[in-house]
């Protein structure tokens, strides 16, 4: 599920020295902003997350993981 999903993210990154910035957006445009304006994205499979590294990779050249 996405909670087990998101949790495993950050265990591993937070092995590796990482900061976790965790965003709860007002809604969904909301969330979009904030992902595509990420330095750093760590996408999933769905179809949101996929719109979100297009878009912060063609508009800030942003690195997508």
């Amino acid at each position: 599920n996405n909670i087990f999903y998101k949790n495993e993210v950050i265990k591993i990154l937070k092995n590796k020295n990482k900061t976790i910035l965790e965003h709860k957006g007002k809604d969904a445009d909301d969330d979009l902003l904030f992902l595509t304006r990420s330095k750093y994205f760590v996408k999933s499979g769905g179809g949101f997350t996929k719109l979100a590294a297009l878009l912060g990779k063609e508009l800030y050249n942003h690195t997508i993981y």
